[in-house]
């Protein structure tokens, strides 16, 4: 299923001609997802080629990453957070507690959305970005990719 609505949004996609300085625009948007289902994220990040997109199989990595570049003040638009990462792997929560401990989101106009078919760890991820007060859209995994690619073009 996840698989057909990747295809039949490509092909609504390929059909309309689109303002092409606005996708010009979104291209220099650099937007993060830290997921760790390889074939998800490659299809997102097909979906979403319009952005520049950067993928993280693990939040460690992705932690990693943004102590380096938050320096630098080339943090991502967004982080699209998957909520769980597999066994003895930071969960959504935890990394969006980490980020926003490095200022991601706090400090930066980077914007979390979550990114689980899980209400229950789409739920915790909003609820540890709040606390911390970093903005957070909740994103369901599998859902309309039109709305996801509205969420990004608003960021």
């Amino acid at each position: 299923m996840l698989r057909n609505s990747f295809e039949h949004f490509l092909e609504e996609e390929n059909n309309t001609d689109g303002d092409q300085a606005r996708r010009r625009e979104r291209i220099s948007i650099l937007i993060w997802i830290i997921d760790d289902n390889e074939q998800f994220a490659r299809a997102l990040s097909s979906v979403l080629g319009e952005f520049r997109i950067q993928v993280f199989s693990d939040g460690e990595s992705a932690i990693a990453a943004a102590s380096a570049i938050h320096s630098e003040g080339s943090t991502p638009a967004a982080i699209l957070v998957d909520g769980d990462l597999g066994e003895d792997k930071l969960t959504g929560p935890d990394i969006i507690k980490a980020l926003c401990g490095l200022g991601i989101g706090t400090e930066t106009k980077t914007t979390f959305i979550t990114l689980s078919s899980d209400p229950g760890a789409n739920s915790a991820m909003e609820k540890e970005a709040r606390v911390n007060g970093a903005p957070v859209v909740v994103y369901e995994k599998g859902g309309d990719l039109r709305k996801l690619k509205e969420i990004l073009s608003g960021v």
